[in-house]
């Protein structure tokens, strides 16, 4: 674990070098996030008050939950559909991955560095679209400090399964596919699969067109956060996050915590076997001449 933290703490370094003002072109990449930060400040403030409104229409009859539920299942289906695209490029088509294989780190030491590495990029999308939303929930529901702690504790690993199942159907791609080892083909490639995904998910996330109308409104008429019983998730760990923290009901929370760390575990595992055979000459081109 020693190799682990001081690759990761090299990764980090370098991934935030950018901070340097002193460089010109630094200091411009700087001062062009927080326009974009500033400009995009009255987008992220009407979502707070879009789960404020939603929370006021929902608790009359005790559907309030499905904020919460919507919420982790859009931060889920949108961490993955980003690491699609995201692990290729921190995993295998960086420019430390040459320099990573001639040193004394066993694969999956690396491959655990990358996937922390991979977890602080999709810290900033869980913050910005997390806080708005659950200032909203929060103002109108005023939870109990228990509820602060699971969720603090959720968002920080709720991108754990999207990561690991993105880095396993990647990791199996390129250590079987040998083609797709060609960084522009690569390129398109993701395209499809995240247009995969997309319809993928469409069917995993369609639980109302299954119901009746008459269903529908007894499910609605018999309160107690009922609806969430019909959210279909593709994320095996996420239901029980969402009822941990609508119900502040521990042994769902620990069932989280637990599916979470041996998908995790598995994922570092099967890394150990396969993430080699995928990242050797990754960068190499070869001509028919």
């Amino acid at each position: 674990m020693s190799k682990f933290f001081v690759l990761f703490k090299t990764m980090l370094k370098n991934t935030f070098n950018v901070v340097d003002t002193k460089d010109k072109k630094n200091l411009k990449r700087i001062l062009f996030v927080l326009f974009i930060g500033i400009a995009t400040l009255p987008s992220i403030a009407s979502l707070g008050f879009l789960a404020r409104e939603a929370v006021f229409l929902l608790l009359p009859i005790q559907q309030e939950g499905l904020i919460i539920s919507l919420l982790l299942l859009a931060l889920s289906s949108l961490i993955f559909f980003m690491a699609i695209f995201l692990v290729p490029a921190v995993y295998y088509f960086s420019k430390d991955s040459e320099t990573l294989l001639a040193l004394p780190l066993s694969p999956d030491t690396i491959v655990l560095s990358k996937f922390s590495i991979s977890m602080v990029y999709e810290f900033l999308t869980i913050f910005v679209i997390s806080t708005p939303i659950i200032v909203g929930y929060v103002s109108i529901m005023q939870p109990s400090i228990l509820f602060y702690v699971m969720f603090v504790i959720v968002l920080i690993t709720i991108s754990i399964l999207p990561l690991a199942f993105a880095g396993l159907i990647i990791m199996v791609i390129m250590a079987f596919v040998p083609f797709f080892k060609n960084r522009d083909f690569f390129n398109y490639a993701s395209g499809f699969l995240a247009l995969i995904f997309a319809i993928g998910l469409n069917y995993v996330m369609g639980g109302t067109a299954t119901l009746d109308q008459n269903t529908l409104i007894q499910m609605l008429n018999n309160g107690n956060n009922s609806l969430l019983g019909i959210m279909r998730v593709a994320f095996p760990n996420v239901p029980f996050a969402i009822n941990a923290l609508v119900n502040l009901n521990m042994i769902d929370f620990v069932i989280y915590l637990v599916i979470t760390a041996i998908i995790l575990f598995l994922f570092v595992l099967v890394s150990k076997f396969i993430y080699f055979r995928g990242v050797i000459g990754v960068n190499e081109t070869s001509a028919s001449r």
